[in-house]
């Protein structure tokens, strides 16, 4: 039987680990399906005769999703918790994964698509800030939502590599036929093992809150509109939008076109793709990581932004540079760095609005960042297929640089308000609201709490 501390609510209990490794597990199931037709784009088109651009948008049905689905997806996260909105989102991604299975002949991929789609809405339970800041105390957190995004990529890494060891390229579609379905019941098979763990063991929420932050925010009155209506007027929120979204643009649009850009300049190279898709999912995820443990340790959330942004900007720039000089050793380096470091902001991103709009909801904060700047995905990859089309490749990489290069100007206007980490340490905020006008009396200060923290099961 867990006791109550003394002086405090606080509590970092060890099962936290457990209900973040069934978050990464349900992360990675859904996000091993983003790319799965993708970066076998020309052996899927070959087999349902269908045009590349239904291929593309089974990558875009998660940004489509995302982009008009998460205000009321943090609504009911908001109203009805964790564990409920995990559970719809497993239910949508092992059912949109089975469903995918039926669609092993030739003339079904409608029945593929529906699958994809399906899934693309189950991802919508996303949420490594909200599952990091229900559990884990103040110098873990960072660390804690970098391993949330740490399933996530990793999900997509295994999603580059598996496909294209297995979906071949065959004189006869029976084979490849077989194939596809392999892949769909291996994957169908993992959904459903999740499912089973979120609906048996997942809970909502700890008893007591892990940190004096978290304390302070479960005290606010669950206020939706008022939550949209802050964050519409935070200028420091609104640039956080634009430089996350050219970073989760430009990332999502030179994956999902990774194939056709790669079999421009090296048309012998299929096997390739799915090599460098894993290496750059790869490198995204020791990015990820390593913001997440150099946040936890220095603090300087607006700092690590500018110095992430640039380090994107100049790794799309070494793409436009190398791509076409013959050296496929040489798109291997530039995707490493391009995973590395844009993969590597979304903890940033994640962690960043947290600390400057503080004490909003970081499901909320989180998830309109992470589908609102969805349409940068979709807006990326459509331009960029169409470049590619009517200009070429290099127009297409350039685009990606100029991009970058005009989030990295916006991550200079993110403040260094850090009022998270002001709570956790020294005590009370005062609540900031932008461009509307309170009286001091409307405005209740955060009282500080002191008290130990105990770590217990």
């Amino acid at each position: 039987m867990e006791e109550k501390p003394p002086a405090a609510n606080i509590k970092v209990y060890k099962r936290r680990w457990w209900m973040l490794g069934i978050f990464i597990a349900f992360s990675a199931s859904n996000a091993f399906q983003w790319a799965q037709y993708a970066v076998v784009e020309n052996v899927i088109v070959d087999y349902y005769q269908i045009n590349p651009l239904w291929i593309e948008w089974t990558a875009l049905s998660y940004a489509f999703n995302l982009t008009f689905l998460i205000l009321p997806t943090a609504w009911i996260l908001e109203k009805y918790g964790m564990r409920n909105l995990a559970l719809i989102a497993s239910w949508l991604n092992a059912g949109g994964a089975t469903l995918k299975i039926f669609s092993s002949s030739r003339d079904s991929f409608a029945i593929a698509f529906v699958g994809q789609w399906m899934v693309a809405v189950g991802q919508l339970g996303y949420f490594p800030s909200r599952v990091a800041a229900l559990w884990f105390g103040k110098d873990e957190i960072s660390t804690a939502c970098s391993l949330g995004i740490f399933g996530n990529q990793i999900g997509v890494a295994i999603g580059f590599l598996l496909p294209p060891m297995i979906i071949k390229m065959n004189e006869d579609k029976a084979v490849t036929g077989e194939q596809i379905t392999f892949v769909n019941y291996l994957v169908a098979g993992a959904c459903i093992v999740v499912h089973g763990f979120i609906y048996f063991c997942f809970e909502d929420a700890p008893k007591l809150a892990p940190s004096k932050a978290a304390l302070e925010r479960n005290k606010e009155k669950v206020d939706f509109k008022g939550t949209l209506s802050r964050l519409i007027k935070h200028r420091g929120y609104l640039y956080l939008l634009f430089v996350y979204g050219t970073n989760m643009g430009v990332f999502c649009a030179v994956t999902t076109l990774l194939n056709r850009i790669v079999l421009t300049y090296f048309p012998d190279a299929t096997e390739h793709i799915g090599r460098i898709g894993l290496v750059t999912l790869i490198c995204g995820i020791v990015g990820s990581i390593w913001t997440g443990v150099l946040l936890d340790k220095i603090g300087r959330y607006a700092d690590v932004s500018l110095a992430i942004s640039i380090g994107g900007a100049v790794t799309s720039l070494s793409l436009c540079l190398v791509v076409d000089k013959g050296s496929i050793l040489l798109v291997y380096v530039v995707y490493a760095g391009i995973g590395f470091f844009m993969t590597g902001y979304f903890t940033v991103g994640f962690e960043t609005a947290a600390e400057i709009t503080y004490p909003e909801n970081e499901g909320t904060t989180s998830g309109i960042l992470n589908g609102v700047t969805q349409s940068f995905a979709i807006a990326a990859t459509m331009f960029g297929s169409w470049l590619i089309q009517q200009k070429g490749v290099l127009w297409c990489c350039y685009f990606f640089f100029f991009t970058m290069l005009a989030g990295s100007f916006a991550a200079l206007k993110i403040p260094k308000d850090y009022k998270r980490t002001a709570v956790a340490s020294c005590g009370p905020v005062e609540r900031k609201i932008e461009n509307e006008e309170k009286t001091d009396a409307e405005i209740e200060p955060l009282k500080p709490i002191n008290g130990n923290v105990e770590e217990s099961r």
